[in-house]
């Protein structure tokens, strides 16, 4: 008698775990399309102990640009989501889900391959190329080349970065910055900076 009870309770335990496990509400996962159209560029003063947009006059040692490009999404396709389940309803049991939601898909079309900085003095319209003049930082904050920015396939690249001045002696007191982002393909992305008047 007592293994026929103990059977029953552990059918009825074993009934409770299953009916109390929830199912998955996931979204059905979507893949999309990411093209670059655009950049923004805006300069900044970091002299300070807040970070100003640089409007007028900045020093030289002072100087940084946050480069901002833009996208375009295109969907692209569906995919079903892919469940787990463990069906006991021959048993009188409701369904028990094991699953993970899956996470949208964002292929990049056409990634960036390089950036060129140039800048031109405007009282003798000389352009200088300048893009080892500048550095970024990493993810562990070192100090990187910017030409460093899109090593590994882009896959820290998430569309935005910050770039400083390190090196001045052939900046030009009066200059444009022009930022030139150029994309596998070779289609290009350029974008200047209104004057800068250096201290």
């Amino acid at each position: 008698m007592n293994k026929k009870l103990f059977s029953l309770v552990l059918i009825y335990f074993f009934q409770f775990l299953v009916t109390s496990c929830e199912t998955c509400e996931c979204e059905t996962p979507k893949t999309y399309e990411q093209t670059y159209d655009s950049v923004e560029i805006k300069t900044w003063d970091t002299s300070g102990f807040q970070i100003e947009e640089a409007t007028s006059n900045v020093n030289k040692n002072s100087f940084g640009i946050t480069v901002n490009l833009s996208f375009n999404l295109k969907e692209i396709a569906h995919f079903k989501q892919k469940l787990d389940v463990l069906d006991f309803s021959a048993l009188g049991f409701s369904k028990a889900y094991a699953c993970s939601c899956v996470p949208d898909d964002f292929i990049n079309k056409d990634p960036v391959k390089s950036i060129e900085i140039t800048v031109t003095n405007t009282e003798t319209e000389q352009i200088t190329n300048v893009t080892d003049n500048f550095i970024s930082y990493n993810f562990n904050g070192e100090k990187i080349n910017v030409r460093n920015i899109f090593n590994n396939n882009n896959s820290n690249f998430n569309g935005s970065f910050q770039i400083e001045l390190a090196t001045n002696n052939n900046i030009p007191n009066t200059a444009v910055f022009t930022i030139t982002v150029i994309l596998e393909s070779g289609n290009t992305l350029t974008e200047s900076t209104p004057i800068i008047n250096f201290e």
